[in-house]
């Protein structure tokens, strides 16, 4: 089975959505499917591959027509879209798609299309999460559309994946999904790598000085500014009791967007010196961080998956999650492997914080209990009920088939539904290319809704 797999981002550098599709293509390619990235890292045209896994290359033009009608409001939501649907028809004339699967974040998939080949929308945090209440006009009316974009491509699949219960609920709702539209709920999984090194790591140290991690952007979603509040107060009462100050590592902020979170929520510049902050690193130095920390912090408001979560319990490391987010109650409620902040505010995850600083015994024990649940949660799991899934919704489009054909309407399975895509397909030469900023091939205004949330943020 050849599986076309529509993506922001395959870097290894990217975030959560990156990281997800690399564990979905590793997941099918060992369960004997040929998997194809589609990713708007690389430009249009250009061709690589991560091992058996080849990587066609979508982002649109950095100058030309359509870099012009991405800055336009609503319409540019489309251009990116656009060169998807183009890749995958040059795709599938040299090698025939069985199954397309795409994130639903922005809606990559919203026009592509082939006769006869089931489309599935893997849905992670909706675009709609980085709505505000301080955003502009314009920002509200743009995010409106990539909602739309999004509800319609989700409406039009042949079957949709949420990684939790909570999760595909709220999908459902958000989306407006048909009740008879198969939804399944599939987990994602745990790099293989990150498990073997997880087994090794010994449980939390818990001694001074204490080491903090967290994992993730600058966004209202991810808490981080409610972290460095709770971190701020921490730091202060270890004054006062004379303990050794705490150490916090930050993956996802550089160091000077730091600084200026710190002086926009007017936080005490000291903390600034026993903070390490870094915009990204390799899997191996960010398994490295894991592995040193003793607490991971994670007081996210909402997580469609929390991945996370389950990487601090791969390495035994207990966790501050947040009650806010229903994914972060479920997965602690039954790995038993944290404490949930009854809110995402510096007060609640201090509090959270030092009721594990108060007793080291039972944070290592809530560690070693995250890191047994997790060890189900391998790529060859996932491979395995994604691609049940897929078998599922092929047999569905056969019968469908079937049925056309009988009633004599043509049913070819290269050809592309009328009115989408009529023009003659050009070959598009290989190009070689390294991978370019994702951020500038995301629909247009994402990068705004991001910031914007962020000073008011994951997959």
């Amino acid at each position: 089975m050849h599986v076309a797999l529509m993506t922001w981002s395959h870097t290894r550098a990217g975030a959560g959505l990156s990281r997800a599709a690399r564990l979905i293509a590793k997941g099918l390619h060992e369960s004997g499917c040929d998997v194809t990235l589609l990713s708007g890292a690389l430009p249009f045209g250009a061709v690589d591959a991560i091992g058996d896994i080849g990587i066609r290359g979508c982002a649109p033009p950095k100058d030309g027509i359509a870099a012009t009608l991405r800055k336009r409001m609503a319409a540019g939501h489309l251009v990116a879209p656009h060169f998807y649907a183009k890749a995958l028809q040059h795709l599938h004339q040299r090698h025939p798609v069985d199954v397309i699967e795409a994130t639903n974040w922005y809606a990559p998939a919203a026009l592509a299309r082939l006769r006869g080949v089931p489309l599935v929308i893997r849905c992670s945090t909706p675009a709609m999460d980085a709505q505000t209440t301080t955003a502009s006009l314009r920002d509200r009316a743009d995010l409106a559309v990539a909602h739309w974009l999004e509800a319609r491509t989700a409406r039009r699949a042949d079957g949709v994946i949420s990684n939790t219960a909570s999760h595909r609920d709220l999908i459902a709702g958000l989306y407006r999904l048909e009740a008879a539209q198969p939804h399944a709920v599939i987990d994602l999984a745990i790099d293989d790598a990150t498990l073997t090194a997880g087994s090794a790591a010994g449980a939390a140290d818990m001694k001074e000085p204490v080491r903090l991690l967290f994992v993730g952007r600058d966004e209202r979603r991810k808490g981080l500014r409610e972290c460095l509040g709770g971190f701020a107060l921490l730091q202060a009462d270890r004054a006062r009791r004379g303990c050794a100050p705490l150490r916090l590592t930050i993956v996802g902020l550089g160091r000077g967007d730091l600084a200026a979170i710190v002086r926009a929520e007017s936080l005490p510049t000291e903390i600034l010196q026993h903070i390490d902050a870094v915009v990204s690193l390799s899997d191996d130095a960010l398994r490295a961080r894991f592995a040193a920390a003793d607490i991971v912090l994670a007081p996210s408001r909402y997580e469609s998956y929390g991945l996370v979560y389950r990487e601090a319990a791969a390495f035994a490391r207990p966790l501050i999650a947040c009650a806010e987010d229903p994914s972060a109650r479920a997965f602690v409620s039954q790995a038993r492997c944290g404490i949930l902040s009854e809110a995402c505010k510096p007060m609640a995850i201090h509090t959270a914080v030092a009721r594990l600083l108060d007793d080291p015994d039972h944070a290592r024990l809530l560690g070693c209990q995250g890191r047994d649940h997790v060890q189900a949660l391998t790529t060859a799991r996932l491979g395995r009920e994604t691609l049940a899934f897929y078998e599922r919704l092929r047999r569905g489009k056969t019968r469908q088939s079937s049925r056309r054909v009988q009633d004599g309407t043509p049913c070819a399975h290269h050809a592309v539904r009328p009115g989408t895509l009529l023009r003659p397909v050009v070959p598009v030469p290989a190009i070689k290319a390294e991978p370019v900023e994702v951020e500038q091939h995301v629909a247009v205004g994402e990068m705004e809704h991001r910031q914007k949330a962020g000073a008011g943020r994951n997959q």
